[in-house]
């Protein structure tokens, strides 16, 4: 969403040669585009990898016999998985605020 947000942007300069989208009245702009990418593509494995090794991690030890160990973590992921909640929202929201602020020009 955020992607097709940046490529359609209502309040771009129409150079000559630009296709216009009808349904939105805006143009269609890719500028920039290698850029977000290049912040994007890593942020986006950071995180793939850290749930990937969550995964696996979880897998192997599925593979404990001891109950109680299991139990501990199963208790141990899901503390992990509050923090990790909390965490992931304020960063989005402080992602946000510091978006409407750049897009204001303060």
């Amino acid at each position: 969403f955020l992607l097709i947000r940046y490529v359609i942007s209502p309040f771009c300069n129409l150079p000559k040669g630009t296709i216009r989208l009808p349904l939105y009245k805006s143009c269609w702009s890719l500028r920039g585009i290698t850029r977000y990418c290049h912040v994007a593509f890593p942020a986006t494995i950071m995180v793939a990898l850290d749930w990937w090794s969550s995964e696996i991690f979880s897998m192997i030890v599925g593979l404990l016999h001891n109950t109680a160990q299991l139990a501990a973590h199963v208790a141990a992921a899901n503390l992990y998985n509050l923090v990790y909640t909390f965490t992931l929202g304020l960063s989005s929201a402080v992602g946000i605020l510091v978006g409407i602020s750049i897009g204001k020009g303060d």
